[in-house]
């Protein structure tokens, strides 16, 4: 597919940079060398076409690029990192569900929805076409509840 050519080469230059990045940059250099290591694995993914090791590729580079930041210290950096990456994938599962749920507002590429062929499904609750009425026999219940516990 011409996607996966594109995203091979665009994961090979971000590892390409990084690399080199990392090897000038002596306060980040394992940072950047693991986002690095990330692209090229999420470019390896790309060429031989297995969708979810580049989604886990690509977001290993995202979690070690936001680690390799000035911003707080690198305790508070790992942690966002994480939770940023967790929240795109997350995204990412969801993505296909919320066109279906948004009548198309929120489009998908249609390379995702080859890729990712789950969706989530509203039951019938959430349709509106089941109701449920329940009963309680209540002087069964207490003789229940008394037999159960005395």
């Amino acid at each position: 597919m011409m996607v996966d050519t594109y995203l091979k080469g665009i994961f090979g230059a971000l590892a390409l940079i990084l690399a080199v990045a990392g090897y000038f940059s002596s306060r980040h250099r394992y940072s950047l060398w693991t986002a690095a290591g990330s692209a090229a694995v999420a470019g390896l993914a790309a060429h031989y076409d297995s969708f979810w090791t580049m989604v886990v590729g690509a977001l290993a580079m995202v979690w070690a690029l936001i680690s390799s930041t000035n911003a707080v210290d690198l305790g508070w950096r790992v942690r966002t990192g994480f939770a940023t990456a967790v929240a795109l994938g997350a995204f990412l599962c969801v993505w296909p569900t919320l066109e279906n749920v948004s009548q198309g507002k929120v489009p998908c590429p249609s390379y995702l929805k080859e890729k990712i062929d789950f969706r989530l499904v509203a039951g019938l609750d959430l349709r509106g076409g089941l109701r449920l009425v329940y009963t309680v026999e209540v002087d069964e219940a207490i003789k229940d509840k008394r037999n159960r516990y005395y």
